[in-house]
């Protein structure tokens, strides 16, 4: 893609800002045709035991369980990348928006509350495709009225891919996110994406921060409010790099962008915790990819109108929602 930005800036000096102080910019995105690289699929074996099946390409090692469909292990040349699974994600710490939308902290009329507890009572079934030698997880999730199929299969050498297709029925509730959420190690410092990010930018959140690169430590992509919640979402990301002493590189990337964040803290913590002081480091990262999360809201602070608009509700995106990663 091309990104073509105007900035509009002072063309004099002022009492409040001097002369080339930016006030403003707008962008407009221009698709263009490049040729695609032939890429040969690499080969790939895979091994069944009675709790994983293991998907071997090369030196890269990639664990999938049997039981519940999530990826256990990725090693890269003998190195695990994983500190904790990669599972499907569609629930987020409650926002003081979502709160006081729903009337209460944990109040079950909260309109997404369901997801919560989405995969509590899930039915999984696990299986390979014999055609393409991908991964497949059926589930199907009776508390939210949905299925779910999870896929993984290696595109081409060092990568696995991670797709997910999620069918809603006519009952299913306000979903809150669209995503995996995954545990790497504290030896990854440092962070390059392609998105919106110098700060914290959500769905209904972000026309005031440019599509840029940006490089900064991890430890900068997280936002501590004063009551624990959500934070440190990047939108419209097309990759994102992540590095450290000891550890290989790892990049993420999906068409045509998603969202993420990183917290040295559990989705747990943040849920329980009331002030800053009480967050527990995990003694890992906790990395959130999303295809989307729902917007912030806050026409309101009291009412359900502190929810997100419709337009910033997954709902809007359908009731068949696709998401494939890679990595």
């Amino acid at each position: 893609e091309y990104l073509i930005r105007v900035t509009y800036t002072l063309r004099d000096d002022h009492s409040w800002a001097s002369a080339g102080h930016a006030v403003a910019f707008d962008e407009h995105l221009t698709d263009w045709k490049a040729l695609k690289p032939v890429v040969k699929t690499p080969k790939s074996s895979i091994e069944e035991s009675d709790d994983v099946f293991l998907l071997r390409e090369g030196d890269n090692e990639y664990r999938i369980s049997r039981k519940d469909g999530s990826l256990l292990s990725v090693k890269r040349g003998g190195t695990e990348l994983l500190a904790t699974p990669l599972t499907p994600n569609f629930w987020r710490a409650p926002t003081d928006n979502d709160r006081h939308g729903g009337k209460a902290g944990d109040d079950p009329k909260l309109p997404q509350w369901p997801w919560r507890s989405a995969f509590d009572k899930a039915s999984v079934k696990t299986s390979v495709n014999s055609r393409d030698g991908s991964i497949i997880a059926d589930m199907k999730l009776p508390g939210v009225d949905s299925t779910l199929r999870i896929r993984y299969y290696v595109p081409r050498s060092e990568t696995i891919a991670v797709t997910l297709e999620l069918s809603r029925g006519k009952t299913s509730p306000m979903l809150p996110r669209f995503g995996v959420t995954l545990g790497l190690p504290s030896a990854f410092e440092d962070s390059a994406f392609y998105g919106r990010g110098r700060t914290e930018t959500q769905w209904d959140r972000k026309s005031g921060t440019p599509l840029e690169r940006n490089e900064m430590p991890i430890a900068d992509l997280r936002f501590d409010y004063v009551r624990p919640q959500e934070s440190g979402t990047r939108t419209d990301t097309r990759w994102l790099e992540l590095t450290g002493d000891g550890v290989p590189g790892i990049r993420f990337s999906a068409a045509p962008h998603f969202d993420f964040s990183i917290w040295p803290y559990t989705m747990e913590s943040l849920e329980k915790a009331a002030h800053p002081v009480d967050l527990k480091p995990a003694g890992f990262h906790t990395v959130n990819i999303d295809l989307r999360q729902m917007g912030i809201g806050g026409d309101d602070s009291w009412t359900l109108k502190a929810l997100p608009l419709p337009r910033y509700r997954l709902e809007s995106l359908g009731r068949k929602l696709n998401f494939t990663l890679e990595f």
